[in-house]
């Protein structure tokens, strides 16, 4: 697995130099501002950028393409401005953010922001999150913690998003008929087979943070991990299992409520879990089926 990702630590500090230089023409076209108004033209007789006058409402005739673009546009906005509660929180919104961006994030990322120090201490806004933070280092005030998000959605998530909604256009049905219903095509992009599986790994994932009750049913879970994730741990980590139920730590690791064992399996859930429902979040998208028939393939009613 790749582990080329800019340290978020330096996206931190260094936010005005690695902007500049991924926009690479976008700066120059800026830096000329100065001489366009410099005086040259009289700016009381621009003329304006006038739009057809139309009352007529825009209608999509792509309605799986609008559902996952507004889907996304309220994952973004959640994530910048109110940030995520506590890293339990943060794991299920990750897991929701595979699915409004159809697997397109690298399958390491989830591992760097759910457990880097000062992502956490931008990301998290609830009063435990110092305590993944063993140096201390959440002295971040919330402007400079919203700033952090901001430039977060626009270095990852946005283009991830961007990515997706081009993933689907070609995919996407257009109906030419204005007399469909949009509240029947509830389920994410219009895929219902998206929000059967989006249940399957959040269920698969809350109990792992919650921990087995015995080793039989720690095995019986790892069955069903793979009908939750096409079996896709095997590109992740073959030996995930083996590794898992023969560590030194085990039983506590996997039974052990106290804050230690529960906070390691958070990581494992970063590491490992969140990047194979990301692979199986990929290949489902290839093949996920379209439907506005909610009597033949309803959605859940699961807002992702």
């Amino acid at each position: 697995m790749s582990s080329d990702l800019p340290s978020l630590g330096s996206t931190i500090e260094n936010t005005d130099e690695t902007a500049t230089a991924a926009v690479d023409g976008l700066g120059d076209a800026l830096a000329q501002l100065d001489g366009v108004r410099a005086g040259e033209v009289d700016e009381s007789v621009l003329p304006e950028f006038e739009r057809e006058d139309t009352s007529d409402e825009i209608v999509s005739t792509r309605p799986a393409l609008q559902a996952l673009n507004e889907q996304q546009l309220d994952a973004l906005r959640e994530f910048r401005d109110e940030g995520v509660e506590h890293r339990p929180a943060l794991l299920r919104w990750l897991l929701r953010l595979q699915y409004r961006t159809l697997g397109r994030l690298p399958d390491y990322w989830y591992f760097h922001i759910a457990t880097d120090p000062t992502a956490l201490a931008c990301v998290l806004t609830g009063p435990t999150r110092g305590v993944y933070n063993r140096r201390g280092e959440t002295n971040v005030t919330p402007k400079e913690a919203w700033g952090t998000r901001r430039r977060l959605v626009a270095r990852y998530l946005r283009p991830a998003c961007r990515e997706a909604f081009r993933f689907l256009r070609p995919k996407a049905t257009e109906y030419l008929d204005d007399e469909y219903d949009p509240e029947k095509m509830a389920a994410l992009a219009m895929r219902p087979a998206l929000d059967e599986h989006y249940q399957r790994q959040e269920e698969a994932l809350a109990e792992f943070h919650e921990g087995f009750e015995s080793a039989d049913v720690l095995d019986a879970w790892l069955q069903r991990l793979d009908a939750a994730t096409f079996g896709t741990m095997k590109a992740v980590h073959p030996e995930f299992d083996y590794e898992l139920t023969t560590t030194r730590l085990q039983p506590e690791l996997s039974t052990s409520s106290e804050q230690m064992y529960v906070e390691a399996r958070e990581r494992i859930i970063a590491r490992f879990l969140l990047p194979a429902c990301n692979v199986a979040v990929r290949e489902l998208a290839e093949r996920a089926g379209e439907s506005d028939d909610q009597e033949t393939t309803a959605s859940s009613g699961v807002e992702l």
